[in-house]
């Protein structure tokens, strides 16, 4: 789906956005849900990554992403950034809390990706990669 020829079988008008040609779906995604307007999306003022990097500079509404991956220190980073203090107690709650639904797939990502897909996230998502400090999956070279 990363694919800039089968972006018609993605929903939410990515084929009609100019990032289609250079980003992937989720970076789409992620400007449409955080971004402050949406015009700039489809209107060709964003057509590679200095301007969707500028874009995402000047429009993003996010002050905080709190990352599944890393919930638990998230929610304690955004009560202290937020500007509430946290009693030892609570702070042990936070921690102590057990995940409702965790994932039960493999965490092995080799199994998900190859080189090709790999680097293929990598260049069209790097904004969210890079952005959140992500690194792209380590494969296994057959």
């Amino acid at each position: 789906m990363l694919d800039p020829e089968r972006s018609r079988g993605l929903g939410e008008y990515y084929s009609r956005s100019p990032l289609s040609r250079f980003a992937g779906f989720y970076t789409y995604r992620y400007c449409y849900l955080f971004h402050r307007t949406l015009e700039h999306l489809y209107d060709g003022t964003i057509h590679n990554r200095k301007t969707l990097l500028e874009a995402d500079e000047k429009l993003n509404i996010i002050q905080h992403m709190l990352q599944t991956e890393k919930l638990t220190d998230g929610i304690l980073e955004l009560f202290e950034s937020a500007g509430i203090s946290l009693d030892k107690e609570n702070r042990n709650k936070i921690i102590k809390l057990d995940r409702t639904n965790p994932s039960s797939r493999n965490k092995e990502f080799s199994l998900y990706y190859n080189k090709e897909t790999s680097d293929l996230v990598e260049r069209r998502d790097a904004l969210i990669v890079e952005k959140y400090g992500y690194s792209p999956p380590e494969v296994k070279e057959l």
